[in-house]
């Protein structure tokens, strides 16, 4: 699914296994990374060459089996003032030639917590943005679809 997710950025790279599995909503999982994504190609503006990289892992939190997807680019990153409002509905600060409505993060927040987990940004700022997303590799269902899922294939 990151893999899938990554497929309009020429240059990048995945890091991690093989095959990390979960109990996933594979469309809105794949939707939410692909916004990510967007956002990276969003605001790294020419001359610069967007870059991304993705890291997929599993690593145990109190004692329950998660997966872990590390989504980092070469952009300008996100301000600290910035980032306690990235996730709201209709907050956006997109450059004025690439505007957008402040909906594709809030989304994105809301598919994590579907899957029991969360997202988070853990960039630092003239470095790039970098995204935590963190949920079970099983988990009460809340989407409707989910099944056994491939997550960085």
């Amino acid at each position: 699914l990151v893999r899938e997710a990554l497929d309009v950025v020429p240059n990048h790279e995945l890091v991690g296994p093989e095959e990390v599995f979960a109990e996933v909503d594979p469309h809105h999982l794949v939707n939410a990374l692909k916004e990510i994504v967007a956002n990276a190609v969003k605001f790294v503006l020419p001359p610069e060459r967007l870059h991304m990289r993705a890291e997929v892992s599993s690593i145990v939190r109190s004692g329950i089996d998660m997966v872990m997807v590390m989504l980092c680019d070469n952009g300008p990153g996100i301000s600290d003032d910035r980032k306690r409002r990235i996730f709201d509905s209709f907050y956006s600060y997109a450059p004025e030639s690439r505007p957008g409505m402040g909906l594709g993060l809030s989304l994105v927040s809301r598919v994590a917590r579907a899957h029991g987990g969360r997202v988070s940004e853990t960039g630092i700022f003239g470095q790039g943005a970098c995204f935590e997303f963190i949920f079970p590799q099983k988990h009460v269902p809340s989407l409707g679809a989910e099944q056994n899922a491939r997550v960085n294939c």
